[in-house]
């Protein structure tokens, strides 16, 4: 799978194409990499991303103690626990996560690119590459027609 924004895939469901261990939250915020798994998903079994946690070095932040991790975490509720999964894009079905609008960055980037064009913009992309060199040729034309209406008016006299 492309690079995805981890934030927009919380709140989706993962479809494990593989096998996948999953570890306890508290056991990877106290054990970090050294966390053991205390279950796996098999093929088929789903679960909704509540967050991620992020790579960090050991650390102790608003007094609670946090062990290194070297991995992007997924995590996600099963009744009442709170798990996390080690994210690796290559083992969820990209065809789900798409149907519930995941998009790639570049996918986003481009989206965001056609929500700024102005209507102009809109109208010689239809055209294609001959509406950019027209776009061009007119921005060319209005210069010229300006230089030439304001050039008299800046001679002396």
């Amino acid at each position: 799978m492309d690079k995805v924004n981890i934030s927009q895939l919380i709140g989706k469901t993962f479809y494990p194409i593989y096998k996948l261990n999953y570890y306890k939250v508290f056991d990877i915020n106290n054990e970090g990499d050294k966390a053991l798994p205390v279950g796996r998903l098999n093929i088929g079994q789903s679960f909704v991303m509540d967050s991620y946690l992020l790579p960090i070095e050991a650390q102790t932040k608003y007094g609670i103690k946090y062990a290194k991790r070297s991995n992007l975490y997924l995590t996600f509720y099963r009744g009442k626990d709170y798990f996390a999964i080690i994210y690796n894009p290559n083992v969820f079905s990209l065809k789900d996560l798409k149907q519930q609008g995941v998009q790639t960055i570049e996918e986003e980037l481009r989206a965001q690119e056609e929500a700024n064009k102005t209507p102009i913009d809109k109208i010689f992309d239809v055209l294609g590459a001959g509406g950019k060199v027209v776009k061009n040729l007119l921005i060319f034309g209005v210069i010229v027609v300006a230089v030439g209406y304001l050039a008299p008016k800046f001679q002396k006299k």
